[in-house]
């Protein structure tokens, strides 16, 4: 069984004092799973696939994220990054990124073309889209009788490849993926 797990950081920023609502927040909601493989197979993972991983980013609407990923290129055996001789307990492994930010989480309800791309394994982007200018700031103090926005979700979709198997010993392979999540 091949899986990828996902760490992820976020740092939050406290706008408690004008905000009531948990400003930034990551959830992983499935793992990269590339299953049961024969030595030989290389087996594709693709967006809207049900193995894909996915990561969703509960913040604050109005603001920006940046999202940096520490990308991997290899499976190891047993999750052993000192595994010897790699050639024979290592996988080479080829993982995409894209994110959308319309609220809703686009390949459960069949939105694939929404999805954008990471570049360089990174992304900025509002919690939830925005038509155009710059991010906004905080919203002001709480008004009696004015309703804040609620936070609201973005989501990481996560893919991949397996490149080659054919040297590969009998095992369960995996690495991990740091993500980190923070308000622009």
């Amino acid at each position: 069984m091949l899986l990828c797990s996902f760490t992820v950081a976020h740092a939050q920023i406290d706008f408690s004092d004008y905000y009531d609502t948990p400003t930034l927040s990551s959830l992983a909601l499935s793992h990269l799973n590339f299953g049961t493989i024969i030595v030989g197979d290389t087996p594709q993972i693709a967006f809207g696939s049900q193995n894909e991983g996915v990561i969703q980013i509960t913040g604050l609407p109005f603001l920006d994220v940046m999202v940096t990923i520490t990308p991997i290129t290899v499976l190891y055996l047993g999750g052993d990054d000192t595994c010897t001789p790699l050639s024979t307990c290592s996988i080479p492994v080829t993982i995409d990124f894209n994110y959308t930010n319309n609220g809703f989480d686009d390949f459960e309800a069949g939105y694939e073309l929404a999805a954008m791309p990471f570049i360089a394994n990174f992304a900025r982007f509002q919690v939830l889209g925005r038509q155009t200018g710059p991010p906004r700031p905080p919203p002001p103090p709480n008004i009696d009788g004015v309703q804040l926005p609620a936070a609201r979700e973005a989501y990481i979709y996560v893919s991949g490849s397996i490149n080659d198997t054919i040297d590969a010993q009998p095992g369960s392979y995996s690495n991990t993926i740091t993500i980190n999540i923070t308000y622009n």
